[in-house]
């Protein structure tokens, strides 16, 4: 299997990322190298990967606060990779204890692969930190709580869930086509040669939205389809407590436009 790093991006938000790491740090194969990709949070984030130093390969990337550029702050933290492959995460999201190994599996030349993402609203709290065993597991799900092989969240199945089979994992790998409308960057993985020769997310995309739809709309242009991995690659989105700007347009999505972006990650490449 292809050398993964993953790319967190986080902004204020210490508790999401505290257990974002700490899913990564119980992955049944462990990522190469971690890159948090900060877009100018405060102090308290930089302490969060500090404690996690230890257990996992992690750099932090930070940039200072000038609104959401998210597009930015991910290309400089990917500069710092130089496995095979990438897999970029929002550091508001638990991922599944397979998440890496299925990413690993799942990397096919010729593809951007999507996974899936189970939304937990409202939910404010931390991953169980030990494995339950057989009979706890079936007593939480009896209770009405989320439970995987690697999470359980004390979440109600009901309205504070939302796309609940796509928590669910299954051992087969099943692939879907899908457009650009279903892209989103927080839980995306493609071929760093692939990043690299798209130069990859267009830092004049600001304000929250369209980036990581125009990152995939590049690779297509490419020959790079995305597709959608169902039931393996889960993650689960926690609500986030930081509000940023609202969406914005940054550059219109043009036909004619090319695959290569001018203002990408090469101005961080050595």
């Amino acid at each position: 299997m292809p050398s993964i790093g993953v790319v967190v991006s986080t902004f204020n938000n210490p508790e999401g990322l505290e257990s974002c790491l700490l899913g990564l740090r119980r992955q049944s194969v462990a990522a190469a190298r971690v890159v948090v990709a900060d877009d100018g949070s405060g102090p308290a984030t930089p302490h969060v990967v500090e404690r996690h130093a230890g257990h996992l390969p992690i750099e932090h990337v930070w940039q200072p606060d000038e609104g959401f550029r998210l597009a930015a702050a991910r290309n400089r933290a990917t500069a710092r990779c130089r496995e095979d492959y990438l897999v970029f995460l929002d550091g508001d999201t638990i991922p599944h204890r397979r998440f890496v190994a299925d990413h690993a599996a799942a990397a096919v030349r010729g593809r951007v692969v999507l996974g899936q993402r189970c939304g937990l609203l409202g939910y404010r709290g931390a991953i169980v930190r030990r494995q339950p065993g057989a009979v706890k597991l079936l007593a939480l799900f009896v209770l009405g709580r989320i439970i995987n092989d690697s999470v359980a969240l004390d979440a109600s199945l009901g309205s504070r869930v939302t796309g609940l089979r796509k928590g669910i994992r299954l051992p087969r790998r099943v692939y879907r086509p899908c457009s650009i409308r279903e892209a989103h960057g927080g839980n995306l993985g493609v071929w760093r040669e692939d990043f690299l020769a798209v130069n990859g997310f267009d830092e004049q995309f600001v304000g929250w939205g369209l980036e990581d739809h125009d990152f995939v709309d590049r690779l297509m242009r490419l020959g790079r389809l995305p597709y959608r991995l169902l039931f393996q690659a889960v993650c689960f989105h926690l609500d986030s407590a930081t509000e940023r700007e609202p969406r914005t347009a940054g550059r219109i999505l043009m036909p004619d436009r090319a695959a290569y972006c001018a203002q990408g990650v090469d101005q961080y490449l050595g």
